[in-house]
């Protein structure tokens, strides 16, 4: 037994394949050009889901502070700013020549130049090393880091971790 339908040219059959089951044919009809030139057939989009396969992901490693002497009860020392753009995390390393209190805000800015927003990065007690890190906030970020040690100034090493 066959059914056969036409649709705008498109001729479709169903029929039994002699053993019960059954064979679907598809007939496509195309009108040719008055030059006998077929007219051309192509895919314009599928709904097939194409695996994609990370290769990398961005980062970039900036020196912040290198050997800066900060003096004693609060003094600070503010890093330039950096352009965030692309990124989606910072982190933040610090090393301080002795074992004190120490903190660094990390400031953000929309326009590079101007204090929007503050996280104030508690960095934890007496420690020589530190590390934090927030997802990106604005466009751009400056670390300043913060000698909270009464009795004298004390040096430090920073570094800011972009990464996306």
């Amino acid at each position: 037994m066959s059914f056969l339908n036409q649709d705008n040219g498109i001729w479709t059959s169903a029929r039994n394949n002699g053993s019960g089951g059954p064979i679907t044919d598809i007939n496509i009809q195309t009108h040719a050009l008055p030059d006998a030139t077929p007219i051309p057939v192509k895919q314009v989009q599928s709904n097939i889901v194409i695996p994609i396969d990370i290769q990398a992901h961005l980062q970039s490693t900036i020196q912040t502070h290198n050997a800066v002497s900060i003096p004693a009860s609060g003094g600070s020392s503010p890093s330039a700013w950096i352009d965030t753009d692309g990124f989606d995390k910072v982190a933040f390393v610090m090393k301080n020549d002795a074992t004190v209190t120490s903190n660094c805000d990390i400031r953000w800015s929309a326009d590079g130049s101007n204090i929007h927003g503050v996280d104030f990065a508690v960095l934890g007690g007496a420690n020589q090393y530190k590390t934090y890190i927030v997802d990106t906030k604005a466009r751009y970020v400056q670390f300043s880091l913060i000698n909270s040690d009464t009795a004298s100034a004390h040096t430090f090493t920073a570094y800011a971790y972009l990464k996306a």
